[in-house]
């Protein structure tokens, strides 16, 4: 069984599979305390090969501590990026995990193909991912609760709003008003910068939406054209594994101290 592992900053999810797909998920907080809890009630044990895609480098940190002292074969996709994978970046170096993980999660189903994945979490990013092999870059700016939560923080009279948000376009009280700016504005955002990247690149892309606030903004009609892929990071996963056999002949994945 192979086990990866997806870090971010709200959540961990922790995909258990194996080459027929995936087996069981748990999701666990972004917390470093309640994460080294699971490790030692043997989190990673069953694993013989363990996948590492984090945004937080303590927790990745204690994920490579662990393998190590435990002899477990791992990748950390922060610290090895993805052989497979061309980088069209002026700073490699500073490029998140989630989102190469999110361009091999394209390798693997869309082969060959342009796409543009947009990640709404914590943050939103879209990843712009030509011909199956080649990250161009893309944008990062607030997910939908991050914004929410800096309009409470920074003004004296705005409420906190539920992160279900709400579909009126017109708002008719403050709360329905930031509901409806959030929501509305981030779907036709995340629509219009995807539509003004196909502009420029002059391709057609297929379109993704994934991440925490996916299932709420599709509902909105200005994502029409994206498609959700239940358990997206999967199959990420799943494309580095594919290649494990040939990684332990080569040594190229496995992360030495």
């Amino acid at each position: 069984m192979k086990i990866g592992i997806d870090c971010g900053n709200s959540s961990i999810k922790c995909y258990f599979f194996d080459t027929n797909g995936l087996l069981d998920k748990k999701i666990l907080p972004s917390d470093k305390k309640v994460f080294h809890a699971q490790l030692k009630k043997g989190l990673l044990n069953a694993a013989d090969f363990v996948i590492i895609s984090s945004v937080v480098k303590s927790i990745e940190n204690e994920i490579v501590k662990y393998c190590l002292q435990k002899n477990i074969p791992h990748y950390s996709i922060s610290l090895q990026k993805i052989p497979e994978i061309s980088i069209d970046y002026e700073t490699p170096e500073t490029l998140g995990a989630d989102r190469l993980l999110n361009c091999a999660a394209a390798m693997n189903l869309f082969p060959g193909e342009n796409v543009l994945i947009a990640d709404a979490g914590t943050a939103v990013t879209i990843e712009v991912f030509s011909g199956g092999k080649t990250f161009n870059g893309g944008m990062i700016f607030p997910g939908p609760g991050t914004a929410a939560e800096s309009l409470k923080r920074k003004t004296d009279s705005l409420p906190m709003i539920a992160q279900s948000f709400s579909s009126t376009l017109i708002g008719k009280s403050t709360t329905e008003c930031i509901s409806s700016g959030i929501y509305n504005g981030w779907a036709c955002m995340i629509n219009g910068l995807c539509d003004a990247i196909e502009k420029e690149e002059k391709k057609t892309f297929r379109k993704i939406i994934t991440g925490g606030f996916a299932d709420v903004l599709k509902t909105n009609s200005a994502l029409n054209d994206f498609q959700i892929v239940k358990n997206f990071q999967l199959h990420g996963f799943m494309q580095i594994a594919s290649r494990q056999n040939h990684c332990r002949l080569n040594h190229v994945f496995f992360h030495q101290l």
